[in-house]
């Protein structure tokens, strides 16, 4: 979904972090980015069937800015594939939006059909079940992006397990603090905003500046878990290097993208980024 920001006159503003200033990272990205963003671009609209509004919401997204941010060291071909399964990843999200529980139970059934019997479904029905941990299914993928396997003794270690909660949390409150605007106008209360203005009493200004504040302790916690790491030998440890230095990417890369895209701020997210401020959007009327 693309949003569409009001004339500013008589609304209520609210002000917004600039997280992209508080990430203690370099923001990098992968050099086949356009032309693998182009190409699956053209691929998925080929074949997902979207109507001329789906399709202006589509480019909006801006899906190939992300890839290629947080896919920063892999060939033009690893980087294809990420780039299809996030375009099918948001479309997903986007249609999870608009159905009620019984269709969001049909799409779940349809898609885990596709899992159980990839024989007897269409290539073009296979999508992914999107949840708040949503961004660690990205980061399985960085294994093959790229092209390391990491072994079961360190996929089950405590301090990677420590890391990916820190960067998936991460991701997820910043998202969810930019994120806020759009999803309160809808009514959605998945999020971390609307559950501290719940939990703790707070108003809309004071929830999100707690929730600024838990986000940005998230990059401590991922310094502290990677201080701790142990060695596996240096084989192993090269490859656990660069699968940390790709979860540090999608901290950072993810929250820039959260400006780049039109979802959250319309056309309109390097002023937001530059004011933050935004006006409050209407809430939409109930169906």
């Amino acid at each position: 979904m693309v949003v569409e920001i009001p004339p500013s006159k008589n609304l209520e503003y609210i002000s917004i972090p600039n997280l992209t200033t508080e990430i203690p990272y370099p923001l990098r990205c992968n050099p086949h980015t356009k032309t693998v963003s182009n190409a699956s671009n053209e691929w998925f609209l080929g074949i997902a069937n979207l109507s001329s509004s789906q399709e202006s919401q589509f480019h909006g997204l801006n899906a190939g800015r992300l890839c290629g941010t947080c896919y920063v060291d892999c060939s033009s071909e690893q980087l294809r594939v990420v780039a299809d399964f996030l375009s099918f990843f948001f479309c997903l999200d986007d249609w999870t939006d608009e159905f009620d529980t019984a269709g969001t139970k049909g799409l779940a059934d349809c898609v885990m059909n596709a899992l159980y019997h990839p024989y007897t479904h269409s290539a073009d029905t296979v999508v992914f079940r999107v949840t708040k941990d949503g961004a660690k299914a990205c980061f399985a993928l960085e294994e093959y992006a790229l092209q390391i396997d990491l072994p079961d003794e360190v996929v089950n270690h405590r301090v990677i397990r420590d890391l990916e909660d820190a960067a998936n949390d991460a991701i997820s409150w910043y998202n969810d603090i930019l994120s806020y605007n759009v999803e309160q106008a809808r009514g959605d209360t998945h999020n971390l905003v609307v559950i501290l203005m719940n939990d703790l009493g707070l108003d809309r200004q004071a929830a999100i500046d707690h929730a600024t504040e838990l986000a940005k302790h998230t990059s401590v916690r991922f310094e502290t878990c990677r201080s701790q790491l142990p060695s596996w030998g240096q084989d192993v440890d090269g490859m656990v290097a660069k699968y940390v230095q790709a979860l540090q990417d999608w901290m950072v890369g993810s929250c820039h993208w959260s400006f780049d895209t039109e979802r959250y701020f319309g056309k309109d997210g390097a002023g937001v980024k530059k004011s933050l401020r935004v006006p409050l959007l209407p809430k939409r009327a109930v169906q």
